[in-house]
């Protein structure tokens, strides 16, 4: 395994930016097949006798195919905007208002590349700091679930507060920052359409006899074959940045010892499907795809947890909580938002389900776009367990007056 010329030369930079002027380069692999879909991951270090300075170095797929039907290249130049422009401007106006307690809950960004094909970003390698991700296979406990919903409220009360007392600087932060993954789905031709209808066989077989449940989907199915589900529908809801990618593999917990059943820092990495939306996104994709079932039946009581903390902190931006986002907003954004977000479930679950040798290689699994839905096509020695938590979710969305939007 070795660095090309481009990679090298963005590990100098950063050497040099950190006071290395001579120094070796310890390079392995980062994760396992299976754990990343828009291309490689690199865990290296520069070290010399004095120190060293641990990395992830994120390097984008060249697999044509794979660029294509992911919007690779807008989803790396995407979280590079996050990093580089409004993490930055977001810590400014929370330093300007003395926030205590800010969101600070990401890696820190060493550099990036933006060349076509060669897009990269080094970040803050965080195993070494000891976070570590839960098991994949496994739902939350309600500990783990409160800690990242207090630190998706700090993130979301920055958006909002600046929304409120500086809405032409957030409009112009927030402007480009479009849906990812819906200009993904809006692709068309055939494919694209095989791709959805398998989500949907995979979500109707999920709920078999429960008709409340099916009808929902069936509708939601007609809605997406339109090309409704991937298209704005609610723009009214576009107040926060949000992550947009909250599943198990993009959250990393840090605890006070190896007993410790509470993390005591959460850390959230991969902003590629950043974007302007509602914090119905983040919620609901969160809690469908990592919250056990005691935590869904009681989803108000998170809810309420999470915006006892973005009411607190909109309070020391020196807004008014209730003119800027109610908890009767909150809740009916979080309706709205459900059925859209299970299409990311279906997705992540089955990916987090698979045995290594089970999960697709994203870059060399697809040489034609029927490829692409091979990554959902294929049954892997979890099917029951996949569907039974499929089923559950589909149930609780279908349950909680969810509107088609």
């Amino acid at each position: 395994m070795e660095l090309d010329d481009l990679q090298t030369r963005l590990i100098e930079q950063v050497a040099k930016e950190n006071g290395f002027d001579e120094y070796e380069i310890d390079l392995q692999a980062a994760v396992q097949k299976g754990d990343n879909f828009m291309g490689k991951l690199l865990r290296l270090k520069i070290k010399n006798a004095s120190k060293t300075l641990p990395m992830i170095l994120k390097i984008a797929s060249t697999n044509a195919l794979q660029r294509k039907m992911q919007q690779a290249r807008t989803a790396f130049l995407r979280e590079i905007y996050l990093y580089d422009t409004v993490f930055e401007e977001f810590r400014a106006f929370e330093d300007q208002h003395r926030i205590s307690q800010p969101f600070r809950s990401h890696p820190k960004f060493f550099a990036e590349c933006t060349d076509e094909l060669s897009e990269m970003l080094v970040l803050e390698d965080m195993k070494e700091k000891h976070f570590r991700m839960c098991d994949k296979k496994l739902t939350m406990n309600s500990e783990h679930i409160v800690a990242v919903l207090e630190e998706y409220a700090k993130f979301h009360a920055t958006s909002l507060a600046m929304r409120a007392k500086n809405r032409a600087k957030f409009d112009h932060l927030t402007a480009h920052l479009t849906d990812v993954f819906a200009e993904n789905m809006n692709q068309t031709g055939p494919e694209m359409t095989h791709f959805v209808k398998l989500l949907f066989e995979q979500l109707i077989k999920s709920v078999e006899g429960h008709a409340e449940a099916i009808e929902m989907l069936e509708k939601f199915e007609k809605h997406a074959l339109d090309g409704g589900a991937f298209k704005e529908q609610f723009p009214e809801g576009n107040i926060v940045v949000t992550h947009g990618d909250c599943w198990c593999n993009n959250l990393l917990f840090k605890y006070e010892n190896d007993e410790a059943k509470t993390p005591s820092n959460v850390c959230i990495i991969d902003w590629q499907l950043s974007k302007l939306g509602s914090p119905g996104v983040d919620l609901n994709y969160f809690l469908l795809a990592n919250a056990p079932p005691e935590v869904l039946d009681d989803y108000e009581t998170y809810l309420r947890i999470y915006y006892d903390v973005l009411e607190r902190k909109l309070a020391e931006f020196g807004c008014d909580p209730q003119e800027v986002f109610t908890f009767d907003e909150l809740l009916d954004h979080f309706h709205r938002l459900g059925p859209k977000m299970l299409f990311m479930c279906t997705m992540v679950m089955r990916i987090a389900l698979s045995e290594p040798d089970e999960a697709p290689d994203f870059a060399n699994d697809f040489e034609d776009e029927k490829d692409f839905a091979k990554m959902i096509d294929k049954d892997i020695n979890s099917m029951d367990e996949f569907y039974r938590r499929l089923g559950c979710i589909v149930r609780f969305v279908a349950g909680n007056n969810s509107k088609i939007v």
